[in-house]
């Protein structure tokens, strides 16, 4: 018994170490490139509406992605998501296990 209860301790252990370092320490070594995902240099030094709000921020994110289709497209496809509009583009179970599926309109986009 006096085994099973040491290597119990020592998986333990090592899941408590592992999760402190995926927790803690990934997220800072991480950090850099997370943080401007998808984005170009010059997006990431483009100053932004609403940067002047914040004068010195703790911490900085600029993430893009590149569409191949004329802005006109991707705004109308972009201001029919939404509440009382087309719908949101994720999944009806997670709104039914959150208790969201009220507010979403019950349902996600299928088109």
């Amino acid at each position: 018994m006096r085994t099973f209860f040491k290597w119990a301790g020592i998986v333990l252990g090592g899941f408590l170490v592992l999760l402190a370092f995926m927790l803690v320490v990934m997220p800072l070594l991480t950090r850099p490139f997370t943080n401007s995902w998808g984005a170009t240099k010059p997006e990431v030094a483009e100053t932004l509406p609403g940067d002047s709000l914040v004068p010195e921020p703790d911490q900085v994110s600029t993430r893009a992605v590149s569409i191949d289709a004329p802005p006109e497209l991707v705004f109308a496809l972009v201001k029919q998501m939404g509440y009382g509009r087309g719908g949101w583009y994720a999944w009806d179970w997670f709104y039914q296990a959150t208790g969201s599926a009220d507010f979403v309109d019950g349902h996600h986009s299928r088109r």
